[in-house]
């Protein structure tokens, strides 16, 4: 529970820069790129994958020693070593920008520092 309250907290620790903009002609809607700077979570994931295998067999490795061993790694991580650019929509509501953030993979995947694309990577190698 601690290493995963710690990974928890890093996952709130990112940076974020607006890099560019392109409104609509009717001023309504937007997409705007934003780079987000976070921890490498995706490779600290491979890495406990990856030492697991090579420790253990396969179908005996339990969700208690993955999600353990990765939360641990993960939340032992100590630079922000992965970015990533990625496009957010925007629509305009009320005089105010509301960012479409439902679905959209590539900034969720930002924001998990690359595990997303890494965990679907290796479903599919299987």
């Amino acid at each position: 529970k601690e290493a995963y309250k710690a990974f928890m907290e890093k996952l709130h620790d990112f940076d974020y820069e607006i890099t560019d903009e392109k409104i609509s002609d009717d001023g309504e809607s937007a997409d705007v790129t934003v780079k987000i700077t976070t921890y490498d979570f995706g490779n600290a994931y491979l890495d406990t994958y990856e030492e697991l295998l090579q420790k253990n067999d396969p179908d005996k490795i339990t969700q208690d020693m993955l999600y353990g061993t990765m939360f641990k790694k993960m939340s032992e991580l100590k630079d922000k070593k992965y970015s990533e650019k990625v496009t957010v929509k925007c629509t305009k509501s009320d005089d105010e920008w509301k960012p479409s953030l439902n679905g959209n993979a590539q900034f969720q995947n930002a924001l998990f520092g690359g595990t997303i694309k890494i965990v679907s990577e290796l479903a599919n190698n299987k």
